[in-house]
């Protein structure tokens, strides 16, 4: 009795294990089934929304599309009506010009103009004459003080003339480096300058004339600044007539007539340079050096 019942027991727990495992298969297969179903939805939904947002995203690109060509266009008028502007300008510029033009060229051709022309000839002629008469009442000192205080081109001019007919050793040699660095002061003058101060025997000036007579375009500086040169530097003189070339020596008479002059330099100067005159080609060269 107490047997059969252990089987019967056994055959309770075996049903049992069999309903526990159909349960759990078939939820098994129940969740399996509900994510394929899910998945298959999704597959089905997304192609949907897909072509929704490529819609959605096509309107928003016609739309800026059309926005932009409204833009241009606008653009495209206001540039047209700006053009249209400037071209009209330009021809009232144009024309006006015209105008303007023909209206000189008749008014150069009366009588009034060439009064007028007439009028200011003689009264820049009598300014001119004026000024000529108190230039030379000045003394060469009053001259400098007063080109360094004239603004009229004009007036400068006709003060430097006078200073350059002046007895400029009057002046202290430190005035006439100050008048030599003025950016007014042309070539002929710096050349006048730079005798008086040589003549003051100012080392600075002698540096100075150095630097003047290297300027390639003083090819044919005067022998005036040379001779100071020569006097107060020979070594100087002798080395460059040495060095120069045959060509640069013939277009610098100035510097050849203050050293020739002497018998020591002469002959420094033909051992160094007869070679290169006898070989050249420039009749110029025995010319200059008979």
């Amino acid at each position: 009795m107490d047997r059969q019942l252990s089987l019967g027991q056994y055959l309770i727990i075996t049903v049992i294990v069999l309903l526990i495992n159909n349960l759990a298969l078939w939820y098994f297969l129940g969740s399996e089934s509900e994510e394929m179903t899910n998945a298959q939805t999704d597959s089905i939904q997304t192609p949907s929304l897909i072509k929704e947002s490529k819609e959605l995203e096509n309107i928003g690109i016609n739309q800026n599309r059309n926005r932009n060509n409204e833009l241009l266009a606008a653009n495209s008028d206001e540039a047209d009506q700006d053009q249209d502007q400037d071209q009209d300008q330009e021809q009232e510029i144009f024309e006006e010009s015209i105008e303007v033009t023909s209206a000189v060229k008749s008014y150069m051709a009366s009588d009034e103009f060439f009064e007028v022309l007439d009028t200011y000839r003689t009264q820049r002629q009598e300014k001119q004459r004026e000024l000529q008469e108190e230039v030379a009442s000045l003394s060469t000192l009053e001259l400098l003080n007063a080109y360094s205080s004239a603004t009229d081109r004009q007036e400068k001019s006709i003060i430097l003339q006078a200073l350059y007919q002046s007895d400029l050793t009057a002046i202290d040699s430190y005035q006439l480096k100050e008048f030599y660095n003025d950016e007014d002061v042309n070539g002929w003058m710096k050349s006048k300058l730079l005798v008086a101060m040589l003549d003051q025997k100012d080392q600075e000036a002698i540096n100075l004339a150095k630097d003047y007579v290297a300027t390639p375009r003083r090819a044919n500086t005067s022998y005036e600044i040379w001779n100071r040169l020569f006097d107060l530097d020979r070594d100087y003189v002798i080395s460059t007539a040495s060095e120069m070339s045959i060509e640069q020596l013939v277009k610098q008479g100035g510097l050849l007539g203050s050293m020739l002059q002497d018998s020591d330099a002469k002959k420094q100067f033909y051992e160094n340079q007869l070679d290169n005159i006898l070989n050249s080609n420039n009749s110029r060269v025995f010319q200059n050096l008979q």
